[in-house]
């Protein structure tokens, strides 16, 4: 399941003030009990029947139904416990909104603003008898401030105003994560957002070494354009040189960015002027690199405010094909040769209704998905579980005899300040300032005007994106792919772990009781906490490597179970799949796994005493589920050098623990059964 690079942790949820309204998890202060205490797991019952099966391989075990029921695909791709779902869910998305009530009814006024407002959209772009309708007099607005680009000195303002307006422009606004080790700024500092260059063209624009009869087709298709927006053959023809020379002069730009050899010199590119327009407050950072400056200043110098128009008109047609009248489609169609497909992770193609939606408001469609597919109490799931897990882990680093005094309290430090964030209660905090920042976005939009909305939809989404910019860190914005982004993550810039909705859909679908729960998502969370205890920067433990927050006396115990965990992997791929794994491998993911499984056990020990732990044991196995063939498997031994292979991901930690013996009956000898010279024991 958590197959990213190395991670972090997790906690209980609370509702920020953050513009997606996540729900983040800020860890109460304080550093646990302070008392030694025996091993939890200890109340454990000797098992009545001895599982044999169990002790030989727990992995093969526990998952033996799931492993016959699912043949491996075509082409040897694998599979696990999340395969599919980006599908299930895109098709629960179109089922969701094709029996949602009809905007402006009485059921419809019942729903939240993003609901109404995502509802408008959709219909909106089922009209199309409407966009016909409508033609290009939704665009009036945007052709008004195109014309006022009567002179080149208004360049920079009449491109913040069209930024706004959601027009691809050479420049694109993005925003770049606070780095707190790089920066004096307090660790409450906001994201900045960075100007860069645009690597693409909706026009789909052939490179300088394609056909001449290629060049000479997009010449071609650039005047059809044009003549569709209504100029005579003669502004049609003008105004196509003046596209095809920028396009051009933009691609040189950006293959000599790519090749090392960025346009530099004096800028005089006004970029008050620019941010000013965009709305952009003074007080948040924006910063531009000598790239852009020099590129635009380039662009701004060689081309005249005639071509520029011509150039921002092209860039808004072409912008807006798919939402403007047939006759554009049509033609963008032969230049593509057909509808391009938007496709997303394991090759899934998205449905174009999901792909715009998630264009054009996707904060709204996060919050779609959220209320509408998650399993009802799934954010007191994570919130109570997340929890427990805080509290195990923080009594366990003051039960952990290696650590001395000065690691405990730095290991608390890490802790206390480590953050859960999962945009799990979105709804819930719809009030939250910077997500208002574009006023009620529902009240704007109609069901019968496409074009209108989603100039309305891009002004709301791009003061949105600022205001988030400003008011927190914008890394956990999942920007319209809440429904299939899998997989948490741990940012070291921001201490915190993100943990997106789908990866809690999954784990939770694989547990068939609170126990199951415990051992799929609480064995996740610990185990991207434990990630925030790696070194800095890589967060990975590399060997011989030194961990800035340990004590140096502290250090060898570590180095001894780095050791220990390293021989096993190897002895135990070498045993079942004759491979070794490479000579340099970092052991972060190891580490996490063995210490997340009686992080977990403990946790859910302490909330249900007399919680039986086999069904744990079964989610904990549940949430490695994964298939593949054999030669696939060996490769991935010999080639990966940071996780190790999910069944020794499952039997590994397991193997290691009393607890687990004892559950199951096994004896010393089994495979599941560690030695006192084998057991890595950390947290």
């Amino acid at each position: 399941m958590h197959r990213q690079p190395p991670s972090a942790a997790s906690f209980p949820l609370v509702r920020p003030a953050s513009a997606l309204a996540l729900a983040v998890a800020s860890l109460l202060a304080g550093c646990g009990g302070g008392s030694r205490h025996s091993d939890p797991t200890a109340a454990i019952p000797e098992a009545a029947v001895r599982v044999a099966a169990a002790c030989d391989d727990f992995f093969a075990y526990a998952n033996a139904d799931w492993l016959a029921a699912t043949p491996l695909p075509a082409g040897d791709a694998g599979v696990d416990i999340s395969t599919g779902i980006a599908l299930r869910n895109q098709q629960g998305l179109l089922d969701a909104l094709a029996a949602a009530p009809a905007p402006g009814s009485a059921r419809a006024a019942a729903l939240s603003a993003p609901h109404r407002a995502l509802l408008a959209l959709h219909h909106s772009n089922l009209d199309r008898a409407a966009v016909e309708a409508a033609g290009l007099a939704p665009l009036a607005p945007s052709f008004a401030i195109i014309d006022s680009l009567t002179g080149i000195d208004r360049l920079p303002a009449v491109l913040g105003l069209l930024a706004r307006r959601g027009v691809p422009l050479p420049l694109r606004l993005v925003e770049e994560p606070f780095d707190e080790r790089d920066s004096p700024r307090a660790p409450a500092a906001a994201d900045q957002l960075r100007l860069s260059l645009e690597t693409s063209s909706p026009g789909q624009v052939p490179a300088p070494t394609a056909s001449a009869d290629r060049l000479d087709a997009f010449t071609r298709h650039v005047t059809r354009t044009f003549a569709l927006l209504g100029d005579t053959p003669e502004q049609a023809a003008a105004a196509t040189a003046s596209v095809v020379a920028m396009e051009r002069r933009l691609q040189q730009s950006r293959d000599a960015a790519a090749a090392g050899r960025p346009v530099t010199g004096t800028s005089t590119f006004d970029l008050k002027s620019f941010r000013l327009s965009a709305r952009i407050p003074e007080t948040l950072p924006l910063a531009v690199d000598g790239e852009v400056a020099g590129t635009m200043t380039a662009l701004q110098t060689a081309f005249d405010a005639t071509a520029w128009r011509s150039f921002l008109r092209w860039r808004l047609a072409t912008g807006l094909t798919p939402q403007l009248p047939a006759r554009f489609i049509a033609e963008r169609a032969d230049w593509d040769h057909g509808p391009q497909p938007v496709m997303i992770a394991g090759g899934v193609a998205v449905d174009s209704r999901i792909a715009f939606l998630a264009a054009t408001l996707p904060e709204a469609l996060d919050r779609y998905f959220v209320d509408t597919l998650l399993p009802a109490g799934a954010a007191a799931d994570l919130d109570r579980i997340g929890g427990a897990i805080r509290t195990s882990l923080a009594d366990r680093i003051d039960s952990r005899d290696w650590l001395g005094r000065a690691s405990r309290i730095a290991s608390h430090h890490t802790l206390d300040t480590l953050r859960l964030v999962s945009p799990m209660l979105l709804a819930d905090a719809a009030a939250d300032a910077a997500g208002q920042a574009g006023g009620d976005i529902a009240a704007s939009l109609r069901p019968d005007a496409l074009l209108a909305n989603v100039q309305a939809a891009a002004e709301h989404e791009f003061d949105r994106r600022t205001a988030l910019a400003g008011a927190s860190r914008t890394s956990t914005d999942l920007q319209g792919s809440a429904w299939w982004s899998n997989g948490p993550f741990y940012n070291w810039r921001s201490h915190l772990v993100f943990l997106p909705p789908v990866t809690v859909q999954v784990l939770l679908a694989v547990a068939q009781d609170d126990a199951g729960r415990y051992g799929a998502l609480g064995s996740v969370i610990a185990h991207e906490a434990i990630h925030a205890f790696g070194a800095p920067v890589d967060l990975v433990f590399a060997p011989g490597q030194t961990l800035t927050w340990l004590d140096a006396s502290d250090q060898p115990h570590v180095d001894g179970m780095v050791a220990r965990l390293k021989s096993d992997y190897a002895e135990w791929a070498q045993a079942h799949y004759q491979r070794s794994p490479p000579a340099v491998r970092f052991m972060g993911e190891d580490l996490s796994d063995v210490a997340s499984v009686p992080i977990a056990l403990d946790a859910f020990l302490r909330s249900h005493p007399a919680g039986a732990a086999q069904p744990f044991f079964a989610g904990f196995a549940a949430s490695q589920r994964t298939r593949q063939s054999t030669a696939t498997s060996q490769d991935f031994i010999a080639s990966v050098p940071a996780h190790a292979l999910y069944p020794y991901r499952v039997n590994g930690p397991l193997s290691n623990l009393p607890g687990f013996a004892r559950a199951y009956g096994c004896r010393q000898g089994d495979a599941m059964v560690r030695t006192a010279q084998q057991v890595v024991d950390l947290w």
